[in-house]
């Protein structure tokens, strides 16, 4: 980790650079980023941060804008993408946000026929100039290190899973999608490039390619066919009542009986 103070760097501010070696090629890593919800896969969960809306997309001029608070007070950081030169490069800076000033580039690098390295660089500046620096600096410094840290962590994680299960795109099936497990699991599914279907007991009222509610009759669970594994979660809350001997039997028979229906739904296909 680097974070010291650059005459050189952008805004006469401070760099922060930090690299992580991933098992898989440039283009798997870059285009790992490039994915839905890679953004919010990264945020550190102790952070207050929401992804309020984003295009989903790394090309210039696209924005990003994330809800946070500054201890009680809320704020939105918007950002925008500068520089885009996949499989190398990809860059953004603030417009608007906590920050006096933010840019941060995404530099990709080939180490090896199945290897590469991610390195990023952030050049910032904090508000009130020697003030702001002096009452704040090591403490930002100290964040950036520990969201840094864990980014690449995960990035990490991910793209190891990919190098050690060299799998064709799957369409995976997920109920219970929407809970804590089901939830992460959609999201790393879908940034090593599968494609997850949604699994709901009713039908929705908008129709959807990626939603299927196959307790609801026989042509929904028929949709299942063509689908690559199932992944079954859904169940009563466990968290939502106190365990009493009606609320026990409720989870127990929820997972039951959701569980025998969506099994003989699936040996009946094709």
């Amino acid at each position: 980790m680097n974070d010291q103070a650059d005459p050189e760097a952008p805004y006469s501010g401070v760099r922060f650079e930090s690299s992580v070696e991933l098992p898989v090629p440039i283009e798997e890593a870059f285009a790992y980023h490039e994915r839905e919800g890679a953004l919010a896969r990264l945020i550190p969960p102790w952070e207050n941060v929401v992804v309020e809306s984003s295009d989903s997309s790394l090309r210039v001029g696209s924005r990003v804008v994330l809800k946070s608070k500054v201890g009680p007070l809320p704020f939105r950081w918007v950002a925008e993408h500068t520089h885009y030169s996949p499989p190398h490069l990809f860059s953004d800076r603030q417009l608007s946000g906590p920050f006096a000033a933010w840019q941060h580039s995404h530099h990709f690098e080939e180490t090896g026929n199945a290897s590469s390295r991610l390195t990023d660089c952030v050049d910032y500046r904090l508000p009130l100039g020697k003030i702001g620096r002096g009452l704040a600096g090591s403490f930002v410094s100290e964040k950036i290190d520990e969201m840094f840290a864990y980014r690449h962590r995960v990035t990490h994680f991910d793209l190891s899973l990919s190098s050690i299960y060299r799998l064709a795109p799957q369409t995976i099936a997920i109920s219970g999608s929407s809970g804590l497990i089901g939830r992460e699991l959609s999201t790393v599914f879908r940034l090593l490039g599968h494609r997850v279907i949604h699994l709901v007991r009713e039908v929705p009222k908008r129709p959807s390619e990626d939603v299927i509610a196959p307790w609801s009759g026989r042509s929904e669970a028929a949709r299942l066919n063509g689908i690559d594994a199932v992944i079954h979660l859904a169940g009563k809350s466990i968290a939502e009542a106190r365990w009493s001997a009606s609320v026990k039997q409720e989870i127990l028979q929820s997972r039951i009986e959701l569980t025998r229906q969506l099994s003989e739904s699936v040996a009946s296909l094709e």
